[in-house]
């Protein structure tokens, strides 16, 4: 049998298989940068939602004459405006405009792979509520919404990658 008119089939040369490793490996060295530049895109823009969130639920404490507090779960990456209506009732959910509680925002679903730690005015890290007073000024509460007293510190949501969002314990100023 003569094979000098079969076709050669399948298998690469060691040049085609060079040319695509190494355009594979240019590919992937501009990428990284470009992945980094989202990474730091996503922690900025959280960084600045948990500001803005912070701003409005201590304006709505001072409109509104009660307290109201932006609960914050690193661990589960959520956060929810919470309030409390009247002295003593337990702490529920701000209302939309349409009469509806606000939902938990599911932080790793809008910001994935973005991390943060809360530390409140008392020193203590984890998931809490960041309470404001009728006059903005920050403090604790219980769970249940039993006021506790004013922060001895000032109180800080670090985002890793972005930079912090300090509450200054005397004024409630958000920065």
């Amino acid at each position: 049998m003569s094979h000098a008119g079969a076709r050669k089939t399948g298998g690469f040369t060691l040049l085609e298989l060079t040319v695509v490793i190494a355009l594979m490996g240019i590919l992937a060295i501009t990428a990284i940068p470009s992945l980094k530049t989202v990474s730091s895109a996503r922690a900025a823009s959280l960084t600045e939602y948990v500001e803005r969130r912070l701003i409005e639920a201590r304006a709505r404490a001072m409109a509104q004459g009660q307290p109201v507090g932006l609960w914050l779960d690193p661990a589960r990456r959520e956060c929810r405006m919470l309030r409390i209506e009247k002295p003593g009732d337990d702490p529920t959910p701000v209302l939309t405009p349409l009469g509806e509680a606000e939902p938990v925002v599911v932080l790793s679903d809008v910001y994935p792979g973005v991390m943060f730690t809360v530390q409140g005015g008392t020193g203590t890290t984890g998931p809490q509520v960041i309470w404001f007073a009728f006059d903005g000024t920050p403090h604790s509460r219980t769970e249940s919404g039993a006021a506790l007293g004013a922060w001895t510190q000032d109180g800080v949501v670090d985002v890793t990658g972005s930079g912090t969002v300090t509450i200054r314990r005397q004024s409630g100023a958000v920065r």
